[in-house]
């Protein structure tokens, strides 16, 4: 696996075809490279991952919940 990209906003891992197989590996891989690098905590995280050629890249984002202003108020 190669940490393609590394930031507060947004994580790009590259593997092998075989390899982060499963959501929950390429979830608890883009905690540890948060961690790592100390890049901050995600409560939640989306990722998408796209298949070229028996490579698999992983784009990992924090999921960000967006409340209209009334919303907003009502939980003040």
């Amino acid at each position: 696996m190669i940490i393609q990209i590394a930031t507060p906003g947004l994580v790009v891992l590259e593997a092998e075809n075989g390899e982060l197989t499963e959501e929950c590996e390429a979830r608890e891989t883009v905690l540890t490279v948060l961690e790592d690098r100390e890049l901050g905590d995600w409560g939640s995280v989306e990722i998408e991952a796209y298949t070229y050629r028996g490579r698999r890249l992983f784009f990992a984002k924090p999921v960000k919940v967006f409340f209209p202003g009334f919303l907003a108020r009502l939980l003040d």
